[in-house]
């Protein structure tokens, strides 16, 4: 009878706490001031202790001052004295012991304005009169008490007020749904996701009996709707053919255009069961790119996602580096957006040439942290072309030693399984593990060269060992000049280098500048202010260098063929 007693105690423990995770959320289309704006009521229980804190992050995504974007938050239920302090985060209800419902309100606008220089408001709330465009974490303030414990369920309900059936609502957890009961997830998926809704326009896939949706808007000039649903079905289907997983029942991308003068720019980011895409709309973006973009992400949702780094920053090499190199290979394999395997073979050629050409280019892996990472260019490309031309170097070896029957790609497949298993994160220890499985020699001393310690690998002696037929000799991006953190003002510049010869000097003052990095093809111009008039400098950022570049050759075609 006694343990029937528990367990009927444990059951209405439970019963309760399920009952105090429950929060529910509705959403309306309003104005304020004039201006477009969305309405959003919260109603949850109580805090036991007698003050409810409401969370919306004023700082997130490297953003600042998110409580712009809030305006007049007020609280509907009848108890309770509300408390505003934008710098922690947190808006205090002080209700005491009153265990009635809590319901707060408060309007969400738009608070950057677009522009045209590539400063768009992508990571802010995006509320404009055909659209909206709003990260989680930036539309839903959450319950402190629930959402700081990370055992808890997020139990959910969004009711979409008001809105016509020509509106579009969509998000990382349904399509066109005007009521929605999420469950089975945290709160820190449920604030990682992404809501769209107005123009949009709906496209859906089926993978293996599972969803795929692109939610796309705009007037898109570099390309059209069904190539980009032509890409994104080719660039799923292929990978989790590759990783054998097809369990995700839903997942969708969304796609925003944004005005940019000149140029081209590019991002997304991986959310819980989605995809967030902004790109510029112009000539100068091209179908490539959003190949690339697609690739490179999506990857992540198995490299950096479903098998993790121990250490952030030290393993980048594998989590950017390598998902760099199956992004390139799975492209290739695929033929995604029409390419073929030369594809593979010009970003071998890329990435040895920028390497060469960093500046930073042997550093070691010690240095990749995230002050670095996050501060210097060439430090946040370092990852990426050491670990994919690392990855390309063990594709071939392993493929060498076993006579094209097994790859890399049976070393990553191995590794998705361990972290599936037993949680197994990535670090220098267990990625050597499972590589010495298919490598005849021991990869330490290797690694230990060429990845902690950040050294050349002799390409040219591995493309012998190969066969692989390659010219020696390229033309290297080099600025030449080394400006200030801020951009104004020229530091130094390199003794006979182009930027040189164009009459650039120490201690120039920059007005404005363009620059296509790595491109030696676009030449370099830079606005230079000598007294009050401002001259215009123009040159090619190009150096020649003795290293090695694959040919295109049917010879090198067919021993590089995935």
């Amino acid at each position: 009878m006694r343990q029937l007693s528990i367990l009927l105690l444990t059951l209405l423990f439970i019963s309760c706490s399920q009952q105090d995770a429950h929060v529910e959320y509705e959403v309306a289309s309003t104005t304020y001031e004039g201006q477009p704006a969305l309405e959003i009521t919260l109603t949850t229980s109580p805090d036991p202790d007698g003050t409810t804190e409401i969370l919306y992050q004023n700082s997130a995504w490297g953003q600042e001052d998110l409580y712009n974007s809030l305006k007049d938050p007020v609280l509907l239920s009848a108890q309770g004295a509300l408390e505003v302090n934008r710098d922690s985060g947190w808006i205090a209800i002080k209700h005491g012991n009153n265990d009635d419902p809590l319901r707060l309100q408060y309007t969400l606008i738009q608070d950057t304005p677009f522009s045209r220089e590539g400063r768009d408001p992508t990571y802010r709330p995006i509320i404009q009169p055909e659209y909206f465009h709003v990260f989680g974490h930036n539309l839903f303030a959450i319950p402190k008490h629930l959402s700081e414990d990370t055992q808890t369920e997020a139990r959910v309900d969004i009711e979409w007020e008001g809105w016509s059936d020509k509106q579009i609502i969509h998000n990382s957890f349904g399509s066109q749904e005007r009521n929605q009961a999420l469950r089975g997830i945290t709160w820190q998926e449920f604030h990682s996701s992404i809501f769209v809704g107005g123009d949009y326009r709906i496209h859906e896939e089926e993978i293996n009996g599972n969803r795929l949706l692109l939610a796309i808007r705009g007037d898109w000039i570099p390309f059209n709707d069904t190539e980009v649903r032509e890409v994104l079905l080719k660039t799923v289907t292929a990978q989790r053919n590759f990783w054998k997983d097809h369990s995700q029942n839903y997942f969708t991308v969304t796609m925003r255009p944004f005005s940019l003068d000149r140029g081209s720019s590019y991002g997304g980011t991986g959310l819980t069961n989605s995809f967030a895409t902004s790109m510029s709309n112009n000539s100068e973006t091209d179908l490539s790119q959003l190949v690339h973009l697609f690739n490179h992400e999506l990857m992540h949702n198995w490299i950096g996602h479903a098998i993790e780094n121990a250490d952030e920053e030290a393993q980048y090499w594998f989590s950017e580096g390598f998902t760099e190199y199956y992004a390139v290979k799975n492209i290739a394999k695929n033929e995604i957006g029409g390419f073929d395997i030369n594809y593979l073979l010009d970003h071998i050629n890329e990435k040895i040439r920028l390497l060469k050409a960093s500046p930073i280019g042997e550093a070691p892996n010690s240095e990749i942290n995230y002050e670095n990472f996050w501060r210097d260019r060439e430090y946040s490309e370092l990852p990426y072309r050491r670990g994919f031309l690392y990855a390309f170097y063990l594709d071939s070896e392993i493929s060498r030693a076993h006579q094209g029957e097994k790859s890399l790609d049976d070393v990553m497949l191995k590794i998705l399984k361990n972290a599936n298993e037993s949680d197994e994160k990535i670090d220098r220890v267990s990625f050597l593990k499972v590589l010495k499985e298919f490598l005849p020699e021991n990869p330490e001393p290797f690694f230990e060269a060429h990845i902690e310690q950040g050294k050349w690998i002799d390409f040219t002696a591995h493309f012998e060992k190969m066969g692989l037929d390659f010219e020696v000799g390229a033309e290297l991006f080099d600025l030449g000049f080394q400006a200030s953190e801020d951009g104004t003002e020229i530091i130094a510049v390199s003794p006979g280098s182009a930027a040189e010869q164009a009459g650039l000097k120490a201690g120039d003052q920059l007005a404005s500048r363009s620059i296509y990095y790595g491109r030696t093809d676009i030449p370099v111009e830079l606005g230079v202010r000598q007294g009050k008039a401002v001259n215009k400098l123009s040159f090619y950022a190009v150096r020649n260098a003795d290293i090695p570049q694959l040919s295109a050759a049917d010879k090198n075609r067919v021993l590089l063929t995935p």
